[in-house]
C-alpha cells in the first residue's frame, strides 16, 4: 500500500546544507550564508587539542612519513599545528618539517638522528 500524498500546502520545505529553500513567485532561492566565525578555544580545550593532535600526528607520521591537512586555514590554526609539530618532534626525537600555505599544511618526518650523534656546537641546547 502506497503512502498517502500530503494535502496541498502541507508539504515540508526542501532543506539542504545551505539552509531551507524559500519559494517566491515560482522561483527558489537560498539565503546567503555568512562565513563561520571561529570561537577561541578555552585553556582546557587547548590542552586537549595539543594532546590529541600530537598523538594523532605522531602516529600518522610514523605510518606514512608525511601528512597533509587542508583545513588549516587561519594563522591561529597554523600556530596551533606548529606547536603540535614541535611537540611531536620532541617526543619522537626526530625533526618534523612543516610547510604552510593558503591551501593547508604539510608535515614530514625528517631523517632519523643517529643515537651516538651529538649536536654541533652552534645549535642551541
Amino acid at each position: 500500500m502506497a503512502a498517502p500524498l500530503p494535502r496541498a500546502g502541507t508539504a515540508k520545505p526542501e532543506v539542504s546544507a545551505a539552509g531551507p529553500a524559500q519559494h517566491r513567485r515560482g522561483r527558489t532561492f537560498r539565503p546567503k550564508l555568512r562565513p563561520m566565525e571561529s570561537m577561541p578555544l578555552t585553556p582546557e580545550e587547548e590542552v586537549r587539542f595539543q594532546h590529541s593532535m600530537s598523538e594523532w600526528l605522531a602516529k600518522s607520521l610514523l605510518e606514512n612519513g608525511s601528512v597533509r591537512l587542508a583545513a588549516v586555514d587561519t594563522p591561529e590554526n597554523q600556530r596551533r599545528f606548529q606547536e603540535v609539530a614541535h611537540r611531536v618532534s620532541e617526543v619522537l626525537r626526530r625533526p618534523v618539517i612543516t610547510m604552510a600555505s593558503s591551501h593547508g599544511m604539510t608535515f614530514e618526518l625528517g631523517a632519523e638522528q643517529l643515537p651516538a650523534q651529538e649536536r654541533s656546537p652552534i645549535s642551541p641546547r
